[in-house]
């Protein structure tokens, strides 16, 4: 008989702040960490940006499965452009992000930070850096989607993203590139520009 042990996770810290304060500043955070997990000198965190519309987790799972190591942090940043009543509860949202990483890293003892606000998408990331200056910031695009999303690398939001003090990771499906130097099938690229880096998903 073969028992598989599940790690354990621990909910820290949640603070619901949707209805007390100004709109401009509506916000949800949700932390948890796994039991035993404890923040070193080596520990690093990594924030991510994910589409809450869209529901894109490339991002999300390129870190968990290729950056996070033992001790580290992961702060998820999500931005709804307003609060309305068709917006989904932030708090069930934030709920449903947490479980999805739980579910798909199992081992490392990590800390998870959910941050889901309103507003200007650029102007909350900004903040958000501010409040944990991150060691890294990974934000998702793919190529084929009907239009970009705030957090897809392009427009106002690529030139923040250029001259950003915190190194940055754009992940992508496949390269938009010509067609003499296109990478072969199940191969990982990246290439620099300026402080961003582009990896691949293999296909």
């Amino acid at each position: 008989m073969t028992v598989t042990t599940q790690p354990s996770y621990q909910r820290r810290v949640s603070f619901d702040n949707v209805t007390n304060i100004p709109p401009a500043y509506h916000s949800f955070t949700l932390k948890q960490s796994s039991f035993g997990f404890k923040k070193t000198r080596r520990s690093r965190t990594y924030m991510v940006a994910i589409d809450l519309l869209e529901e894109i987790l490339d991002s999300l799972s390129f870190t968990l499965r290729s950056l996070m190591d033992e001790g580290d942090e992961i702060v998820v940043v999500g931005v709804y452009p307003q609060l309305n009543n068709n917006t989904e509860d932030p708090k069930q949202k934030a709920e449903e992000i947490i479980d999805w990483i739980m579910k798909s890293h199992q081992g490392d003892k990590i800390q998870m930070i959910v941050e889901l606000t309103f507003g200007r998408p650029e102007v909350a990331l900004e903040e958000m850096i501010r409040m944990y200056q991150p060691s890294m910031l990974i934000v998702g695009s793919r190529n084929k989607l009907k239009y970009k999303h705030a957090y897809s690398g392009t427009g106002i939001f690529k030139y923040r993203l250029k001259h950003s003090s915190v190194p940055i990771v754009i992940v992508r499906d496949k390269p938009i590139i010509e067609e003499k130097v296109v990478p072969p099938k199940r191969v990982k690229k990246s290439f620099s520009l300026l402080n961003c880096t582009y990896y691949y998903t293999s296909e």
